[in-house]
């Protein structure tokens, strides 16, 4: 893999920032994401983001740490994390800005391998992505229940894409999505 995303986070960690990420999916146009967003601090980010920071309690892992900008805050505030992403660029990059458990490793491998519990799971900025598909969330969040605590909590956060589906004339084009109760999943 050449780990495009890693490359670039350390790109931007070690002064060598030239441009963007340009992302796209089978279902939407090109989109930039900014480097210098991934490395935000507390008070840049989202009120969502946010609110699941205060919400994390015991001990944690963030799933898709990416340039580590969660854990770093969680570490500050005196909480034992444990940062995961299948980047190994992005893992340099936590590691390089601080974050003391990082390791690279998808979570499908990491539910496999591990003993950890944790008290909280996060899964932030669109961490629904990793799912990839509706029909693989069981699947996912199945796993991701093995690794919590008795009263362990998974963080998790979505886009809205909605837009995506918007018709010229402002309708919406019927999504046939399945309704998903999580915890008939997890139970």
């Amino acid at each position: 893999m050449k780990d495009i995303f890693g490359k670039a986070l350390l790109d931007y960690q070690n002064g060598n920032y030239t441009e963007d990420i340009i992302t796209a999916t089978n279902i939407s146009g090109e989109d930039t994401l900014p480097l210098k967003y991934l490395f935000r601090n507390y008070t840049d980010m989202p009120k969502l983001e946010q609110k699941a920071l205060q919400l994390s309690n015991g001990h944690v892992l963030d799933i898709g740490a990416g340039a580590g900008s969660h854990s770093l805050y969680l570490q500050e505030q005196g909480f034992e994390v444990k940062a995961i992403d299948h980047s190994e660029g992005a893992i340099a990059v936590c590691k390089l800005r601080g974050v003391i458990n990082a390791e690279k490793i998808s979570i499908l491998e990491y539910t496999e391998v591990s003993e950890d519990t944790f008290d909280t799971i996060l899964l932030l900025m669109n961490g629904t992505g990793i799912f990839q598909t509706i029909k693989a969330l069981p699947e996912y969040l199945k796993k991701l229940k093995r690794l919590l605590t008795p009263n362990g909590q998974i963080l998790i956060d979505s886009s809205d894409i909605k837009y995506m589906f918007e018709d010229e004339d402002g309708g919406f084009r019927k999504i046939s999505t399945p309704a998903i109760m999580v915890n008939s999943i997890i139970s």
